[in-house]
This record gives structure tokens, C-alpha cells and sequence, in this order.
């Protein structure tokens, strides 16, 4: 013992509490689908005189009486259980609990009357918890490992559990405060992402001039019967919901007492013009990205819409597209079937190697422009199409597709309050990468000398270079960017773009592009779509690059699996975790 400071003496306080009760354990209720009684279901759904009911009145309201006869089925054939917080590890079995339990009373008698026989009896217990505690585990690693094949999504599970790559801290930070409950934490979370979104600035009569001509004429669209009911058998189990709160395992066993009613609620939908208001909330979950993991402003927005105005959209979007095939531009490599990064990455390369084997020099500006998604006018997006041929009632359905949706921050079981999002495209849906695309197509019209190529929204134009003349050209043609940028209301993010030279020439010409008096920072490499590409394009940055992270996969894996012993489960964790970042 340490002797006592006769000037700094302790003190010795012993408070004693009674009457202090714990708060009871709130169950959160659920309805549970896998329980169900989906026959029961099935039969009287199908008894339900759906034209009846749905048809002559608005579609709000048509979609409102669908959902309350639904539930109100649901109500009757599906249980409902009381789902609580676990005190305990899930992989803990029963036995275990209760000599925990054993343990913690052991611990308070020994704490009450320190003695040898009850610290004896408390060590017992302790060895005999740490002994099962293992068992346990063992047992749960051996049947993760050897359900592999039959229950992959438990397998996965476990992994990103190991990852922690989207576990949020129980303390966040935002605007200089700092928020220490789910409630709090997604209605922070709720103002964060509200800030992108800005209302519409450009009135619909006007169009920008560099739109192109009509080349299309599309007024209505009709679904099938047929498709609506292979859409809704191929729906999956999944028992998780949307804001409207039917999960995909509802519309799929139910498919055919659902197809009906549902076929009509579209079409309905297409031959007014109006998208259903209730379809117009979707879920948000936050996703880090980089930084500081307390700081809100380091994670970005994922969408969780409803399945039936999912399924909606994935049964218009090839009807839209195949009418658009012809008219979006080659340069465009994004959400396009048989073009992607590579060939993106292809084709550009392509161009600046056969300068580079001529002892020529290319230069490239990398744009990057904020939140272009979240960013996109509607009343310039609907001028855009309307342009190109797409008249009533379709344009006035995807008008009121765009408006007044809402959204709301989803953090386990706690939902924040509802933001409305004022422009952009609904994230999370099959719609919106078209109507991407279709925004931003007539950026080709104004590009006079140099090439681009895009990947959604990520665009870069690059010249060769021959003399300070090509320079000012290309210079030109960033400013000619960033004007139609402006018209458009996307901002460019001076501090994210840059200029890269790509030559093996021992004196190179040398210009520092600009955009508003902001210099354009100048590399020796880039990363571009995943790939670093050098300005002598050796690819040994990205080789190196790739390596790394490929040997820290590898050292993840060992770290956290040493203890797996199955070959199939390693050899699966190998190739998806390093393998799949060498080819």
C-alpha cells in the first residue's frame, strides 16, 4: 500500500442507493412474415372486388384504399411478435445465459462478503462461463462455415460484422454539437443531407440553348398484366419493408391475388399523369465514406424505396429507354448496357496512347461536379425531355415522379422526422440513372475542338498538344464547360478538379488551366474509374497500388479467421476479398 499524504489525505465516501429502478425494456412490435398465413391471405384478397374499389377516383386515394384493405388482411393472418434488445451475443445458447447470470450473482455476494469460500464459488463460475463461452463459439464458427452454400447471407454478415463497414458511433458530431441517441443522431443526420437539395430556379416555358432538337415522340406507356405478375412472383422472400410497409415476401407469395389490383394502380397511375403521393417517401441509411467517423458530414445518403414503386419503375424503365437508345451519346459510358469503366477507360486511353507512341503530349482536365445527382433542376431536366419529344400525360407522370418526395433517415429501428427533397433524382430506384443520362446528353453539342468522355457524371476532356495554342483551346473548352454547367445549375468543385499531362517528352508545354481565377491543381497521376494512371502511363503507381490492398485483405483475413478451418469458407473469403482487387 501506498503510504498516506498527511497533507492530501483520502477520502473514503460510501453512498448507498435504494429505490433506483431500472427503465423496463421496451419491445419493438413486428408482424412476423416468415409466420404467416399466406394461403388465408391469398383467398381473401381475392375476394376483394378491386375494380370496384379502385377504379373512378383518384389514384392517391385508389392507392390509399389498396394499402388499408391489404393491412387490414395482414392484420388477421400475420402474428405479431415482441422483438427485445438482446442482453447477450446471438451466438450465446441458453444454458450460457443462465450461467452468466449465476456469475453476476456470485460476483455481488463476493463483493457484499469477501471471503475465500464465495470468491471460490465466483471463480468457478467464472472458469465454467469462459469454458462454454468458447464452445459456443466454436459452434457457431462451425456452422457459419459449413452453411456457406445453403445461408450465404449469414456468412456475409458475420464478415462485414468483422469489417465494421457501416457499424455508427454511439457519439456523432455535427455543426459543433454533438448528439448521443439514435432519435438525435437521425434527425442530424436528416439536416445534413436536406442541405444539398435547392428548389428550382428555371421556369419551365424556358430551354437552354444547347438542347437538343425533338428526335422522339412519346405520350403513354402501357403495363402488361403479364408483366406485373412475373414482376411480383420474382419479388424474393425478403421480409423487410419500405416506408409503406410491405415486404417483398407479401407481393411474391401473394402474386396472384396481387396482380390484378396492382396492374390497375399503374396504369391508372401512367394515364392521369400523377405518381402516387404515399410512393414518394423512401428510407435513407447512412454509409461512411472517409475521415472522421463521428463527423456526420463523412457519410453519404443510400435510398430504400418500397418495393411496389420499385417494381413500378423497373417495368417503365425499358419501355422509356428503348426509345432514348439512339439518342444518348456515345462518350457516355454510365448505366448503359454494354459499356462501363472499361470501356470508358478503353477508349480514352486508346486515344492518348496513339499521341503518346508519336512522341506527343495530351492534356487532360479531370471536372468534378458536387453532388450532381442530388443536384439535377427538375424544371430543366422536364425542358430537357419535353425537347426531345416527350409530351403528356408521360412527361406529366415523371413531373410528378420528380416533385415532392420525402425522405426519412433510418437508423436501426428509430426513423428521423421527414425532409422534403427539393430537386435532384430519386436515388435508389431505375429511373433515375436514364433521367441522368438524358440531363446531361447535350453536353456534347458544346465541345468545338477537344475530346470528353463521361461516366455519369464524371467527365473529363482532354486535347493533344502541339503549341500553347492548343492549350488556350483547351482552356476554352473548360469555359465553355463550366458555362453550360451554370445554365444547368450544377456547380463545379474547383478544389477536386484536376490537370494532368500525359508525354514521355523531356520538355513538355506547360499551362495551368483556370476556372474563375481558380487555378486547376496540376498531377503526376490521377485516379481515374479505379485505375491510377501516371502522366507516362507505366501503370507502376497502380500495380503498387493494388498490391497494398490486396496484402492488407490478406492480412485482414488472416487476423480475423485464423480460427476458421474450412477450405472452402477461405478459399471463398480469398477470392472475394484479394483476389477480386488483383484481376
Amino acid at each position: 500500500f501506498v503510504p498516506v499524504d498527511k497533507p492530501h489525505p483520502p477520502l473514503n465516501i460510501i453512498c448507498e442507493f435504494t429505490g433506483i429502478k431500472k427503465l423496463p425494456k421496451l419491445p419493438m412490435v413486428r408482424k412476423n412474415f416468415s409466420k404467416a398465413n399466406f394461403e388465408g391471405v391469398s383467398l381473401t384478397l381475392n375476394n376483394i372486388n378491386w375494380e370496384k374499389l379502385l377504379f373512378d377516383i383518384n389514384i392517391d386515394i385508389a392507392v390509399d384504399k389498396f394499402y388499408n384493405g391489404v393491412n387490414l388482411i395482414l392484420d388477421k393472418y400475420v402474428p405479431i411478435i415482441n422483438v427485445y434488445k438482446p442482453n447477450f451475443p446471438h451466438w450465446f445458447d441458453g444454458n450460457l445465459r443462465r450461467l452468466i447470470k449465476k456469475k453476476r450473482v456470485a460476483h455481488m455476494i463476493y463483493k457484499k462478503n469477501p471471503c475465500p469460500a464465495t470468491y471460490a464459488f465466483f471463480s468457478e463460475l467464472r472458469a465454467k462461463c469462459k469454458y462454454f463461452s468458447k464452445q459456443c463459439y466454436d459452434r457457431y464458427l462451425y456452422n457459419i462455415q459449413n452453411n456457406l452454400s445453403t445461408n450465404p447471407k449469414n456468412f456475409w454478415s458475420f464478415i462485414r460484422e468483422k469489417r465494421q463497414t457501416n457499424v455508427l458511433p454511439s457519439s456523432m458530431s455535427y455543426n459543433e454539437k454533438t448528439f448521443d441517441n439514435n432519435k438525435t443522431i437521425s434527425n442530424a443526420f436528416a439536416d445534413y443531407f436536406s442541405s444539398v437539395y435547392k428548389k428550382s430556379q428555371f421556369p419551365a416555358s424556358q430551354s437552354s440553348e444547347f438542347i437538343s432538337q425533338s428526335t422522339v415522340n412519346i405520350s403513354s406507356i402501357h403495363i402488361s398484366l403479364a408483366e406485373v405478375f412475373e414482376g411480383l412472383t420474382n419479388m424474393g422472400l425478403d421480409s423487410t419493408y419500405g416506408p409503406d410497409g410491405l415486404p417483398p415476401i407479401v407481393l411474391s407469395k401473394c402474386c396472384y391475388s396481387l396482380a390484378r389490383p396492382v396492374f390497375a394502380l399503374f396504369n391508372k397511375s401512367l394515364s392521369v399523369g400523377v405518381f402516387p403521393t404515399l410512393w414518394k417517401t423512401s428510407f435513407v441509411i447512412p454509409v461512411f465514406k472517409s475521415g472522421n467517423r463521428n463527423s456526420i458530414s463523412n457519410y453519404r445518403p443510400i435510398s430504400k424505396l418500397s418495393s411496389l414503386p420499385k417494381l413500378f419503375e423497373k417495368l417503365i424503365e425499358p419501355k422509356l429507354s428503348c426509345s432514348f437508345i439512339n439518342i444518348l451519346i456515345n462518350e457516355q459510358h454510365g448505366f448503359r448496357p454494354q459499356k462501363s469503366t472499361v470501356t470508358n477507360l478503353v477508349v480514352y486511353l486508346n486515344n492518348v496512347l496513339g499521341t503518346m507512341k508519336n512522341r506527343g503530349q495530351v492534356d487532360a482536365i479531370y471536372t468534378d461536379l458536387s453532388k450532381a445527382f442530388d443536384s439535377v433542376d427538375h424544371e430543366v431536366l422536364l425542358g430537357k425531355l419535353k425537347t426531345l419529344g416527350v409530351n403528356d400525360p408521360i412527361l406529366s407522370w415523371i413531373r410528378s415522379f420528380l416533385t415532392n418526395r420525402f425522405q426519412q433517415v433510418k437508423i436501426i429501428d428509430t426513423i428521423s422526422s421527414s425532409y422534403k427533397v427539393n430537386s435532384g433524382v430519386p436515388q435508389g430506384g431505375h429511373l433515375s440513372p436514364l433521367l441522368f443520362l438524358l440531363f446531361m446528353n447535350d453536353v456534347k453539342s458544346i465541345f468545338r475542338y477537344c475530346k470528353f468522355s463521361l461516366f455519369a457524371d464524371d467527365l473529363k476532356l482532354y486535347l493533344t498538344i502541339n503549341s500553347i495554342d492548343d492549350c488556350v483551346r483547351l482552356q476554352e473548352e473548360f469555359h465553355r464547360f463550366s458555362n453550360w454547367c451554370k445554365e444547368n445549375h450544377l456547380k463545379i468543385n474547383v478544389n477536386k478538379c484536376a490537370q494532368i499531362s500525359f508525354t514521355r517528352k523531356n520538355k513538355p508545354i506547360l499551362h495551368n488551366y483556370s476556372l474563375d481565377n481558380h487555378k486547376i491543381k496540376i498531377v503526376s497521376s490521377i485516379k481515374d474509374l479505379g485505375i491510377i494512371l501516371s502522366s507516362d502511363l507505366t501503370f507502376s503507381e497502380h500495380i503498387s497500388y493494388i498490391h497494398n490492398k490486396a496484402m492488407r485483405m490478406l492480412g485482414f483475413i488472416r487476423r480475423q479467421f485464423w480460427n476458421f478451418n474450412n477450405i472452402q469458407c477461405l478459399r471463398t473469403l480469398y477470392c472475394s476479398l484479394v483476389r477480386s482487387n488483383i484481376e
